[in-house]
């Protein structure tokens, strides 16, 4: 018996391929972090329990490959995107005022966090000479 009235369209899969075919790109993209379980399980019309169960055993079959290099970074340097005179402006005046704050506290960690921004703020500084 079909809770559907029927005019109303079935939703999520129909059969039981199409169930399994679904749950295995599913369990793909909750793996690779682009879905979520609750959206996913309302879209394949399971309950949100039984997909976190199929989705631990299929993390647990699939260990984490070290010498995959999107997985890890393997001591290669990866440089950011180059900052532009405004984003670089933008970044040492919030430094600055975190400075500020830092500054009106009276305690040995505030005072490594305060030379560590002004360190950071005298890089940047240096280099939005050659942007």
């Amino acid at each position: 018996m079909s809770v559907a009235r029927k005019d109303e369209p079935i939703q999520g899969p129909r059969t039981v391929e199409e169930l399994e075919e679904a749950v295995q790109e599913t369990l793909e993209l909750l793996y690779t972090g682009r879905e979520n379980v609750a959206k996913q399980a309302m879209r394949l019309c399971l309950p949100m329990e039984r997909l976190k169960e199929l989705f631990n055993q299929y993390v647990v079959d699939r260990p984490i490959d070290v010498t995959d290099c999107l997985c890890y970074n393997l001591g290669v340097k990866q440089t950011p995107p180059p900052m532009t005179n405004f984003e670089l402006a933008y970044v040492i005046k919030q430094n600055e005022k975190m400075i500020e704050t830092f500054s009106k506290r009276n305690t040995p960690e505030a005072a490594e966090m305060v030379k560590e921004l002004e360190a950071a703020n005298t890089q940047m500084k240096l280099a939005g000479l050659y942007c």
